[in-house]
């Protein structure tokens, strides 16, 4: 392809004679194209898919149609759709659902009677339907942010990706009787099955992140030094008001955890006992600096929503009336707490708790939410969707009728987390672009159009990065090493360890 092009997402047929892939350009064109897998010069195009984000498409058993998931962009489609290549006409499947859907990486299972897809990839699950639609139903219940998809040969289960802590890992399911098992693959996503031997692929990332301290210079620019080095990853920096500290997830002793430090005695730096902080979300600071809220895993893998005294190294449940709990953030008042928390749909909805009452009172709430931040300088809470990209504010009660956008072009859906709220309200957003793998932009209607190139040869974590409402320096965690390869090996017997049963939430026992 050219310098403006890229090939991606190659789809082989399944008689192995063509490859589908998705040729994207860097104006946001992009076209399904059709080539011979021999190399021959015919490619053809098939339909166009220009400024989609997270497309997503497989091939039919029968090698007449291709299977789109939910699609974005100029050419929209709510949910799964089968485009037939011959006619080029669009059909879409019969399913019920919601607008807040996004249905991900649908596949055919090999004896062609089921669809397996990823409901929200971002913070979501796994689902079946019947292959000609119907009422969908959920395999798993861990708002989790599933990596890619297999089917077995024989259809009777699916190998899944899940990021766990500070890295995926690959799991099997079994259809019939819904367990479960992780397959003992470290560093795994992306899985691929022969159709006829069984044999599995999978991307293998081993990268190492470090975080990093962006210090604003006179000029604009930014000063970069890196804190706490270590041969783990380290991720979510997030730095306390003061600026005096910060926490972050790492697996640097051998075992997940949540770190502190105060910024000023480096030799400070020292686990908080007995936390195995989730990864899907950062930690929140409270106003004062003295404490956080923090989800974690208690020891049968189930959430809990923590509130921890760093300082102090201690660490209390919340009871938050929320099954799965994935966020929470303080506002100004102390006794209002903020909590995002996973729905049986596969979405999220954003509550308002009183935490003086006993229960903890519902005093509002917003669905369709995917993180949510709160501006301490101008007293509005911010946050994305799940079901579009861009950045939204409401008031601090929650009511509906103060809901606006702030900029509808970011964060998109699936950097939904790649934001911060600086001291002065700007709100930074961190993407890449081909120049700058780590570009650091304002986002908001009257924000500055002018774009920092924080560091040109490494990417973020799209998992969070806070912002020192001081001094304006950001703490950002970078990729030091990809560390990528390819795995393969054969499917392995039921005889890996025992997760759980879905649709219960995954319990991973320690992984």
């Amino acid at each position: 392809s050219s310098d403006l092009q890229a090939d991606r997402l190659p789809a082989w047929s399944p008689d192995g004679r063509e490859i589908a892939f998705a040729r994207q350009s860097d104006d946001g064109s992009c076209r399904i194209m059709l080539a011979s897998a021999n190399g021959a010069a015919d490619e053809r195009e098939l339909t166009r898919c220009d400024r989609a984000e997270m497309l997503s498409f497989s091939w039919a058993q029968d090698g007449r149609s291709l299977l789109f998931g939910s699609m974005t962009g100029v050419n929209p489609g709510r949910g799964i759709r089968r485009f037939d290549i011959e006619s080029g006409q669009w059909h879409a499947l019969p399913y019920p659902g919601t607008p807040q859907d996004f249905d991900y990486a649908p596949q055919y299972s090999p004896d062609g009677r089921w669809i397996a897809f990823v409901r929200n990839p971002q913070m979501g699950d796994l689902w079946l339907m019947p292959a000609e639609g119907g009422e969908p139903q959920p395999l798993t219940r861990d708002n989790a942010e599933i990596r890619g998809l297999a089917w077995l040969p024989d259809s009777s289960g699916i190998v899944f990706g899940r990021r766990v802590d500070s890295q995926s890992r690959l799991y099997r399911i079994d259809l019939s009787s819904r367990r479960i098992r992780d397959m003992g693959v470290d560093d795994a996503q992306a899985p691929a099955i022969s159709a006829t031997k069984g044999k599995l692929a999978f991307v293998q990332r081993r990268p190492q992140y470090g975080i990093y301290r962006f210090a604003r210079a006179g000029d604009g620019s930014y000063a970069r030094e890196r804190l706490f080095a270590s041969n783990g990853r380290d991720a979510q920096p997030m730095v306390a008001p003061s600026g005096r500290q910060l926490v972050f997830a790492s697996d640097r002793s051998g075992e997940f955890a949540l770190w502190w430090a105060d910024l000023g005695a480096p030799a400070s730096l020292r686990p908080i006992d007995g936390l195995v902080p989730e990864t899907r979300q950062p930690p929140d600071w409270s106003p004062d600096s003295l404490s956080l809220l923090v989800v974690a895993r208690q020891g049968d893998g189930a959430a809990a929503l923590y509130e921890v005294i760093p300082s102090l190294n201690r660490s209390v449940v919340l009871d938050v009336p929320e099954s799965r709990p994935l966020q929470a953030a303080y506002l100004s008042d102390p006794n209002r707490i903020l909590v995002l928390g996973g729905t049986e749909s596969g979405s999220a909805t954003l509550s308002l708790y009183d935490r003086t009452q006993h229960p903890w009172k519902r005093l509002g709430s917003i669905e369709d939410v995917s993180q949510v931040r709160f501006d301490r300088s101008s007293g509005s809470i911010l946050f994305t969707r799940f079901s579009a990209d861009g950045l939204w504010r409401v008031d601090q009660a929650l009511h509906a009728q103060s809901v606006e956008r702030v900029d509808a072009s970011g964060p998109s859906r699936w950097h939904y987390r790649s934001w911060a709220v600086a001291g002065d309200g700007a709100v930074h957003y961190l993407g890449s672009v081909d120049a700058c793998p780590t570009l650091d932009s304002i986002l908001g209607q009257e924000a500055d159009s002018e774009q920092r190139c924080l560091d040109p040869g490494n990417f973020s974590a799209i998992n969070g990065f806070s912002i020192d409402s001081r001094s304006a320096a950001m703490y950002v965690s970078l990729a030091s090493e990809e560390g990528s390869d390819i795995g393969f090996m054969s499917l392995p017997h039921e005889r890996t360890g025992f997760i759980g049963v879905a649709p219960k939430l995954l319990s991973l026992l320690g992984k």
